[in-house]
């Protein structure tokens, strides 16, 4: 592998043979000892051209340099080289953007000795930083594996080919619609059978509670309380329970007047007996003294 950097420093490589490695002012040439191997997957489309692909700049600063690629002459992206930490056939590397959003792309940094001779930003166009079309590899991705997570539980990799069904109450739609990509809707739809034994654990679901005093929730399935200033609702486990928060007299005034007139009645009629004892007791005392000599 060295042997190959090796070379690649002794020739335009991974420019195309055809690149003249001259920047867009003509005074300034890529030395060949720079970048001497670059690997560019990008997602296959037949709109996109290898050919066009190039260097788009280099920047050289005492602290290091700055690359950039660049596709028909736009830039794609860029990676600094630092120079306090540069070694010798180091890899870089550089996450693309704009179209190539999902390009990571390698570059082996051969040396630094030349380049940091040419302080300055020089810009290359296609004809003087053509890449070779051999960098450009395709990136083929694909997916590995789907999970169903269900809460905390997350179920094992599930592989090979995959067919996605809609289950009751639910629709799946491919959606074709020209765009970058085609997609699958998700519909969940009123239908019959909305109501089916439960698949769980503890067995089909109990018939729920459709009304309380005869009164059905709203379309949202919501069933609304409210409290008052005296009657609260606190949370427990499983409900709500009701509390007196001020203890409101529930009688008044004039439920209260018959009650002062009734006592008054008694007030009076405990005198009376008092008086009637009273009066009770003072002849029982003449009886004995006068009746029984005593």
């Amino acid at each position: 592998m060295v042997d190959w950097l090796n070379a690649n420093s002794q020739r335009r490589y991974p420019l195309h043979d055809d690149a003249t490695g001259v920047d867009t002012t003509n005074s300034f040439t890529l030395p060949n000892s720079l970048i001497v191997d670059c690997i560019l997957p990008v997602h296959p489309d037949p709109s996109v051209d290898p050919s066009l692909f190039h260097v788009q700049s280099v920047s050289v600063y005492s602290t290091g340099v700055v690359i950039g690629l660049g596709y028909d002459g736009a830039a794609i992206g860029s990676v600094s080289i630092d120079r306090a930490t540069f070694t010798k056939n180091q890899t870089a590397f550089m996450q693309c953007s704009g179209l190539f959003f999902d390009t990571f792309a390698k570059l082996v940094i051969g040396s630094l000795d030349e380049i940091l001779n040419y302080a300055g930003s020089y810009e290359f166009d296609v004809a003087g930083g053509r890449l070779s079309p051999t960098v450009i590899k395709p990136d083929i991705r694909g997916v590995n594996a789907l999970y169903l997570r269900n809460g905390e539980e997350l179920s094992d990799p599930i592989q090979d080919d995959i067919v996605l069904e809609a289950g009751r109450n639910a629709q799946l739609i491919l959606d074709n619609t020209p765009s970058d990509h085609s997609r699958i809707v998700f519909n969940f739809i009123e239908s019959e059978g909305t109501v089916v034994d439960c698949d769980c654990q503890e067995g089909a679901a109990l018939t729920p509670l459709m009304t309380i005093n005869g009164i059905a929730p709203g379309p949202d399935g919501n069933f609304v309380l409210e409290d008052n200033e005296c009657q609260g609702l606190e949370p427990v486990a499983n409900g709500l329970k009701l509390v007196d928060k001020c203890a409101k007299p529930c009688c008044g005034c004039s439920e209260l007047n018959v009650v002062t007139e009734r006592l008054g009645f008694m007030s009076e009629q405990i005198q009376t007996m008092e008086s009637l004892a009273t009066r009770l007791e003072s002849q029982i005392a003449f009886l004995q003294i006068n009746c029984l000599g005593g």
